[in-house]
């Protein structure tokens, strides 16, 4: 698939990788997926939440839920405890691409004139070098 057919299609998108050789996957693209993951991880928390919101209404005066729901209650067990895994896996994941992110190096002003002068006087010994003005 081209550059140009992949554009209309998002990063997160299976699509757009169809195709793609693995020298050709941009660097950011474990950022983008893990960051994706976790907003799916979050939509599902919410789901769960929502659910046992609900399940906690329909208790019966004991504070048992029906008989019915206890297979529900079990599921959502076990959702609840793949979904901290899954978080735990994607919380590894974000800290491994932190430590291979290179930190944004700061200058100081100095720093930053001191370079520009530099290159001025590059420009201007080049300029000269090569027969002056035009």
């Amino acid at each position: 698939m081209s550059e140009a057919a992949r554009n209309g299609v998002s990063r997160t998108h299976p699509n757009y990788w169809v195709g793609v050789e693995a020298e050709g996957i941009p660097l950011g693209w474990m950022d983008d997926m893990v960051k994706r993951l976790l907003m799916v991880l979050n939509s599902e928390l919410i789901r769960l939440e929502t659910a046992e919101a609900q399940i906690s209404e329909k208790k019966g005066p004991d504070g048992e839920p029906p008989p019915h729901d206890l297979d529900g209650a079990e599921r959502r067990t076990r959702l609840a405890k793949q979904m901290q895994t899954s978080l735990e896996k994607l919380m590894a994941m974000e800290e491994a691409g932190a430590k291979k992110r290179k930190p944004k190096v700061v200058k100081s002003d100095e720093e930053a004139v001191a370079e520009i002068e530099r290159r001025l006087a590059q420009l201007v010994n080049a300029r000269l070098g090569t027969g002056g003005d035009r």
